[in-house]
Protein backbone atom coordinates (compact mmCIF):
# COMPACT_ATOMS: atom_id res chain seq x y z
CA UNK A 1 0.00 0.00 0.00
CA UNK A 2 2.01 2.57 -1.25
CA UNK A 3 1.35 6.61 -0.81
CA UNK A 4 -0.80 8.19 -3.76
CA UNK A 5 1.98 9.60 -5.21
CA UNK A 6 4.11 6.30 -5.85
CA UNK A 7 0.73 4.98 -6.52
CA UNK A 8 0.52 7.10 -9.26
CA UNK A 9 3.38 6.17 -10.41
CA UNK A 10 2.53 2.35 -10.36
CA UNK A 11 -0.54 2.79 -12.23
CA UNK A 12 0.24 3.06 -15.67
CA UNK A 13 3.17 0.35 -15.49
CA UNK A 14 0.86 -2.16 -14.29
CA UNK A 15 -1.31 -1.37 -17.76
CA UNK A 16 1.82 -1.00 -19.89
CA UNK A 17 2.81 -4.94 -18.39
CA UNK A 18 -0.51 -5.98 -19.52
CA UNK A 19 -2.91 -5.35 -16.74
CA UNK A 20 -6.75 -5.24 -18.34
CA UNK A 21 -7.75 -3.31 -15.84
CA UNK A 22 -6.80 -1.36 -12.15
CA UNK A 23 -8.91 -1.71 -8.98
CA UNK A 24 -8.15 1.29 -6.50
CA UNK A 25 -9.25 0.62 -3.09
CA UNK A 26 -10.52 3.25 -1.56
CA UNK A 27 -9.35 2.93 2.44
CA UNK A 28 -12.78 3.53 4.71
CA UNK A 29 -12.71 4.10 8.38
CA UNK A 30 -14.54 0.73 9.13
CA UNK A 31 -14.05 -1.27 6.79
CA UNK A 32 -15.80 -4.12 8.72
CA UNK A 33 -16.29 -6.50 5.17
CA UNK A 34 -12.80 -6.53 5.08
CA UNK A 35 -9.77 -8.84 5.94
CA UNK A 36 -7.21 -7.97 8.56
CA UNK A 37 -4.70 -7.11 6.09
CA UNK A 38 -7.08 -4.65 4.43
CA UNK A 39 -8.02 -3.69 7.60
CA UNK A 40 -4.90 -2.74 8.48
CA UNK A 41 -3.79 -1.17 5.24
CA UNK A 42 -6.87 1.37 5.01
CA UNK A 43 -5.76 2.70 8.89
CA UNK A 44 -2.24 3.15 7.19
CA UNK A 45 -3.48 4.94 4.29
CA UNK A 46 -6.00 7.03 6.10
CA UNK A 47 -3.78 7.67 9.07
CA UNK A 48 -1.42 9.14 6.24
CA UNK A 49 -4.45 11.36 5.44
CA UNK A 50 -5.34 9.77 2.02
CA UNK A 51 -9.14 11.30 1.32
CA UNK A 52 -11.63 10.23 -1.18
CA UNK A 53 -11.08 13.98 -2.99
CA UNK A 54 -7.08 13.00 -3.06
CA UNK A 55 -8.02 9.50 -4.99
CA UNK A 56 -10.24 11.62 -7.47
CA UNK A 57 -7.51 13.88 -8.19
CA UNK A 58 -4.87 11.14 -8.78
CA UNK A 59 -7.94 9.31 -11.01
CA UNK A 60 -8.14 12.57 -12.97
CA UNK A 61 -4.75 12.66 -13.69
CA UNK A 62 -4.59 8.89 -14.50
CA UNK A 63 -7.76 9.48 -17.14
CA UNK A 64 -5.55 11.88 -19.08
CA UNK A 65 -3.15 9.39 -19.59
CA UNK A 66 -4.90 6.43 -20.65
CA UNK A 67 -8.12 5.28 -21.21
CA UNK A 68 -7.96 1.48 -19.38
CA UNK A 69 -10.30 0.28 -17.06
CA UNK A 70 -9.70 2.21 -12.99
CA UNK A 71 -12.07 0.77 -10.76
CA UNK A 72 -12.38 2.01 -7.32
CA UNK A 73 -13.60 -0.44 -4.83
CA UNK A 74 -15.19 1.72 -2.00
CA UNK A 75 -17.95 1.24 0.49
CA UNK A 76 -21.43 3.20 -0.38
CA UNK A 77 -20.75 5.17 2.72
CA UNK A 78 -17.45 7.16 1.03
CA UNK A 79 -19.81 8.16 -1.65
CA UNK A 80 -22.44 9.68 0.69
CA UNK A 81 -19.94 11.52 2.83
CA UNK A 82 -18.28 12.76 -0.14
CA UNK A 83 -21.47 14.05 -1.86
Amino acid sequence: DPDLATTEKLIPAMLRAGADLVEIGVPFSDPIAEGPVIQKASRRALDSGTTLAEIFKMVGRLRRKTDEPLLLMMYLNSIFRFG
